[in-house]
């Protein structure tokens, strides 16, 4: 009942609703019809009219302009590089006093460091093709039209900079760009650079075991028989580098310099000779350490290296047993067995144990070869007769292989000798090619 009520009412609503607007739309169209048109003049729309404009004559009675435009070259100014220089100091190469004190350079976004020593000019340029755009120093510091020069202090230095302008004027405003003074920041140079080469070995903590070096202490073969040529290096200590035909020795004490000539190590004064070259300082020699400071080229890296002393067993009381005085032959000739073979010695005459045994050094060329230690072996020098109290005995000298090392000591003259080269006192009966006297005789058969 309720719902069928409610459904009529909302029908009469829509009746209405069509009637009111029906009964609208017919009023509109009447009143459209009845509307008079206008047929008036039209009027005409006037801008406004600015409170500056004047007449052209106006403009032209004016001497000149309020506001005028005026062109004029730009100046150059010097650069502000005290944000992107930076001031290393002096490299620690022992031979730094010998190139003039020079100090190093670094710029911002670059990797490599410049040196220069006072009273020279450190070129730069602004490389517009790098990403960024910066300032580098000139490619073998060739001359540009931007240069520094330094003046080094206790922990600084002053910097003055010089730019050449267009008409080959110098450029020296603003005064603040053109001096002022940097604080020394240290070259980090405990660290090696990845591309750190000598020769073709990569330089690290093995360098010198890699060249195969050796150190043994003083050579006393030098000390013995090196004479003036050799008095320079007795005492000091020999290092061997390399083996074979390649091995080659370097004497050094404490505070020397060693610098790598591109194929070896060779001890230098400081100076011209050892610039722009890798150097090894000895820094230290104890009983049984030798401790390097290794510089690169620049003096901008350095690492210290360690070689430990070698040693070696040295069977002197067994190389002595190959020995055995037989007979004297001449006044300057004695005949030994030596490892089992007779042998004719003479005074000064050395023999070198080599895998086939004992053989004798006679030649210029076997000489050189022992000196330089391309020959090594136990070194055997028969010294000859000398005097030990009243009586005359035959004494040699043994070297061991490293040449650090030697013992003297006396030949053995066993009694079988005494029938061989005793003499009569008629001197009816000689010995064939003997020069020897007879008191040398009875002085070995004694």
């Amino acid at each position: 009942m309720k719902r069928q009520l409610i459904y009529t009412l909302n029908l009469a609503l829509v009746g209405l609703s069509s009637i009111v607007l029906l009964l609208a739309l017919v009023s509109f169209l009447k009143t459209g019809e009845d509307a008079p048109l206008w047929d008036g003049p039209t009027k005409e729309t006037k801008f406004a009219v600015s409170a500056f404009e004047q007449p052209a004559l106006s403009f032209e009675t004016l001497s000149e302009t309020l506001l005028q435009l005026k062109f004029e070259t730009p100046k150059l100014q010097l650069p502000d590089l005290s944000k992107v220089l930076t001031y290393l100091g002096s490299t620690g190469r022992p031979d730094a006093g010998h190139q003039k004190e020079a100090v190093f350079f670094a710029l911002a976004n670059n990797s490599g460091m410049a040196p220069v020593a006072p009273g020279e000019k450190l070129y730069l340029l602004y490389d517009r093709n790098e990403k960024p755009s910066r300032y580098v120093f000139s490619p073998d510091n060739e001359p540009t039209s931007l240069w520094l020069e330094v003046t080094p202090q206790e922990k600084s230095a002053k910097i003055t900079l010089s730019l050449v302008g267009e008409e080959n004027e110098l450029i020296t405003q603003p005064a603040k760009n053109r001096e002022f003074v940097l604080s020394t920041r240290e070259i980090h140079r405990t660290s090696r650079p990845s591309n750190w080469m000598i020769g073709k070995t990569r330089v690290d903590g093995t360098l010198l075991a890699r060249q195969k070096a050796k150190w043994y202490g003083e050579d006393r073969f030098f000390e013995r028989h090196g004479g003036d040529e050799y008095a320079d290096i007795v005492h000091k200590q020999r290092i061997d580098f390399g083996e074979g035909e390649e091995n080659y020795s370097l004497f050094v004490n404490q505070g020397d310099v060693i610098v790598w000539n591109g194929l070896t190590w060779e001890v230098k004064e400081p100076g011209l000779d050892t610039r722009e070259k890798p150097l090894l300082y000895v820094k230290k020699i104890a009983d049984r350490l030798i401790t390097f400071d290794l510089w690169n080229e620049e003096g901008t890296s350095k690492m210290t290296l360690n070689l430990l002393k070698s040693q070696e067993r040295f069977q002197k009381q067994q190389l002595q047993h190959d020995f055995k005085f037989i007979a004297t032959k001449t006044r300057s000739q004695y005949v030994f067995e030596v490892g089992g073979q007779k042998m004719t010695l003479r005074p000064q005459d050395w023999l070198v144990k080599t895998d086939a045994g004992w053989e004798k050094i006679e030649t210029a060329e076997e000489i050189d070869e022992y000196v330089d230690r391309k020959l090594q072996g136990p070194l055997f020098v028969f010294d000859g007769v000398s005097k030990l109290g009243d009586k005359q005995v035959l004494t040699a000298t043994l070297f061991n292989p490293s040449r650090t090392e030697m013992e003297s000591f006396e030949l053995d003259v066993p009694t079988s000798s005494v029938t061989v080269l005793k003499i009569p006192r008629n001197r009816t009966h000689l010995v064939e090619n003997t020069d020897t006297t007879e008191t040398e005789y009875q002085t070995l058969n004694q």
